[in-house]
């Protein structure tokens, strides 16, 4: 139960602390896409949020009932939870757009050819 714990606390400060304060990275037009908002970071934060809230009771659940028993089942919720736990970062970050580092940020619907200039006397 304290893994699960442990588990659970670093993944809602991970997505209120590191993936829902970020910087949305969307085209720059008016008005923003669909998904370019803060409130929709906000939105996945707390759908994501729930479902590991869920993940945790269920885990918790089998440890203290069946999984006494059964240590393959708490085994298994456990690794259910770290599941919905990565996975669930990964979704809240990526909810508004994608970042990459340096000079070179850009959109992932744009496609990386358009992002460069020609270069001199290329003939475009």
């Amino acid at each position: 139960m304290t893994a699960a714990t442990i588990v659970s606390v670093a993944a809602c400060a991970a997505i209120w602390w590191v993936a829902v304060p970020m910087e949305a990275v969307c085209p720059a037009v008016y008005p923003a896409p669909v998904g370019c908002t803060a409130a929709d970071r906000q939105s996945a934060g707390v759908t994501w949020t729930i479902a590991l809230a869920v993940s945790y009771v269920v885990t918790v659940a089998v440890a203290l009932t069946i999984g006494r028993r059964y240590r393959w089942l708490t085994r298994a919720a456990m690794s259910a939870l770290v599941v919905v736990a990565v996975f669930g970062f990964g979704a809240v970050q990526g909810s508004t757009g994608v970042a990459f580092s340096g000079d070179n940020h850009r959109h992932a619907d744009v496609p990386a050819a358009s992002m460069h200039r020609p270069s001199p006397g290329s003939g475009r």
